[in-house]
């Protein structure tokens, strides 16, 4: 639908149709993390010519370097903790913050490692979010 036809519904037909975009985007959202999942789990996209899913991401599906990378964090999170998927799919947590998530638990990961600590339990990342 293009502005000029959003001009003609009224108010109420304005705000339904909205309200069922949302749902779809939401819907939408989460079945593309899905697919990300399934095309780095079948590295994909080195088969396309792709040194990375990031590349892939960017230069196959142009997504913008912020949106590949925040899709990408949060995929790779939803495959750690898969509660995460409900609370994206209920829009109880965004992808951005899934995707901060992700990052602030792979740097704890790391300083841990450093220190020859075992990394982050599913148990802690669960009480962490």
């Amino acid at each position: 639908m293009n502005s000029s036809e959003l001009g003609a519904l009224n108010d109420e037909a304005l705000i339904d149709d909205l309200k069922a975009l949302v749902q779809k985007e939401k819907a939408l959202t989460h079945l593309v993390l899905d697919y990300l999942r399934e095309v780095e789990s079948r590295k994909l996209f080195l088969a396309r010519g792709y040194s990375s899913l990031y590349s892939f991401c960017t230069e196959f599906l142009n997504y913008s370097e912020q949106e590949a990378q925040i899709r990408i964090q949060a995929m790779r999170l939803v495959k750690t903790m898969p509660i995460i998927e409900e609370k994206i799919k209920m829009g109880e947590l965004s992808l951005s913050v899934a995707a901060q998530l992700q990052t602030t638990f792979r740097k704890e990961d790391s300083r841990r490692k450093e220190q020859g600590q075992p990394s982050m339990s599913v148990q802690e990342k669960t009480e962490a979010v």
